[in-house]
């Protein structure tokens, strides 16, 4: 391996959405990454995701990928212990030698949930809002945060986080997108959606300030969208502003068991459409 102290999101660090889009794999092995992680991961872009439900139910499953890049990390499946590199390089602090948490698990507010559980909770949430149809709204929810699969990484506090997962998610959607694109005859007009999918991934993680999208992100957006000129930026914008917004929100209610019943009742809700868009 050419620097086994880098974790996979280093090689995602400024990456830009067009970059993302592209999915260039030359671009990363320019970055440094090993051959073996660039191998596994063009075996993972090139899979067949064509429902929401095929990408949910690989949130959870230890693919290729995974094992080769948590190899030497001490994985222990049976006990729920996983041995993650450390983000930055950082030295492990003194008394934190493991995270006991799930490849496929991530912390939602007060709540540990796992990446099927806050896809549903999202494609729950986001239906709600009615910028997409069902179907476009469940496959993005599914494949929002496919990233952390990858991304699970220790801080020096002995936090889980996902450094960087927003950027891999996209540049995996952008592939499994346009396969999906590729096994519909003529379907290639959608390609404009599909840029507006992968934005949205790429885009959820975003500060949340107005000011940031209008001065920082629009300039980019355009651009990769080809919208020169266009001066209603808040149309273009608040689809992405709306779809950070449910990615990020707590369910919460003025007790404990009513907040868990609501919670349950958007899972349950969410994991229906997704079903029923993929089989519709």
């Amino acid at each position: 391996m050419d620097d086994p102290k880098k974790n996979f999101s280093s090689y995602f660090e400024g990456m830009k959405l067009g970059e993302a889009w592209s999915g260039d794999f030359d671009l990363l092995a320019k970055k440094g990454m090993p051959a073996e992680w660039i191998y596994d991961f063009k075996r993972i872009c090139q899979m067949k995701m064509l429902t929401a439900l095929d990408v949910h139910e690989f949130l959870d499953e230890e693919d290729c990928l995974v094992s080769t890049i948590y190899r030497g990390q001490e994985v222990y499946p049976k006990d729920g212990c996983f041995f993650y590199p450390f983000v930055d390089d950082e030295e492990i602090p003194d008394g934190i030698e493991r995270v006991s948490a799930h490849i496929g698990w991530l912390n939602n507010a007060s709540r540990e949930e796992s990446l099927q559980e806050h896809a549903c909770l999202v494609a729950s949430l986001y239906s709600e809002r009615l910028i997409h149809t069902r179907r476009v709204s469940a496959y993005l929810a599914a494949i929002h945060d496919i990233g952390q699969k990858y991304t699970a990484a220790t801080n020096a506090e002995g936090e889980l986080c996902f450094r960087n997962h927003a950027a891999v998610s996209a540049f995996i959607a952008g592939h499994w997108l346009r396969n999906r694109r590729e096994a519909v005859p003529g379907k290639d007009q959608f390609m404009a959606c599909d840029k507006m999918l992968v934005a949205l991934v790429y885009a959820h993680m975003l500060p949340k300030e107005d000011k940031y999208y209008e001065e920082k992100f629009w300039p980019e957006y355009a651009d990769f969208i080809g919208m020169d000129n266009i001066k209603d930026t808040e149309l273009h914008l608040e689809p992405i502003r709306v779809f950070s917004r449910q990615c990020d929100k707590s369910i919460t209610s003025e007790t404990d068991e009513e907040t868990e019943h609501k919670y349950r009742k958007h899972i349950r809700r969410g994991e229906k459409i997704i079903y029923e868009c993929s089989r519709s």
